[in-house]
This record gives structure tokens, sequence and C-alpha cells, in this order.
């Protein structure tokens, strides 16, 4: 039905994540008459997200990529280079009082595995 850029507010994020700060969108997809359950419909967008992900694979140039966060009619899914206090300024939907959830959950990981990039090392 229709494709929307995703409002975010990148000010606060550090030089990383701006860099690498992808083009983030949100597309709307209307249930077809034929298709009468939730459950259904959900693997039917299961099935056309990874049927869609395999033909676009083939058809991205090599500097590029994309990846589908959700592709769900139940869930919305925000993902990024964030902390966990950046997400809601990040994302400005979140504080937009028109937007509402039952739930929100924030996963936050620290790797240990990783060297430190050249911006953040000490003199």
């Amino acid at each position: 039905m229709a494709w929307r850029k995703v409002p975010t507010n990148y000010k606060m994020l550090g030089n990383a994540a701006r860099l690498s700060m992808p083009e983030i969108q949100q597309v709307f997809i209307k249930k077809p008459d034929s298709v009468k359950t939730e459950l259904e419909f959900e693997r039917k967008l299961y099935i056309l997200r990874r049927r869609a992900e395999n033909e676009l694979t083939s058809l991205v140039l090599e500097d590029e990529s994309f990846y589908f966060a959700s592709l769900s009619s139940r869930t919305i899914v925000y993902k990024g280079m964030l902390t966990t206090e950046q997400v809601g300024q990040f994302y400005l939907d979140i504080e937009n009082s028109l937007f509402e959830s039952a739930i929100a959950l924030v996963h936050s990981r620290f790797s240990t595995n990783t060297f430190p990039s050249l911006g953040t090392c000490a003199s």
C-alpha cells in the first residue's frame, strides 16, 4: 500500500554509527481478502520477506546492502547501533503520543571479542 521513511534523529550518534547508518524505511502491506487468519497472513509475509531477500541479493551492487529487520503485521522492529538510552531519542515514533504499544523490549549487547576503533583509542 505504501512506503514510509522512518523519522529519526541521528544527532546524538557517534561517528561510527553515523557513517554506517542505513536509510530506514517501513512498508505497509494490505492483507488480501483471500487470507482469512492473522497466522496465515504472518506466514505469507515471512515467505514474501525470504523471497524478496533472495531475489534482491542478486540485484544489489557490491558496495550496497539491504536488510529486513522484520516483515510482520504484529510486530515493529527497530534496530540500530544504539545504546539503550538512545533508542527512544533516535526513533522519533517512540516518543510520538500517537504511537501505542502493549510492550517494548530492548536487547543490548556488549561485545568483548572486538578491538576498539581508531576513533576511540586513548593516546
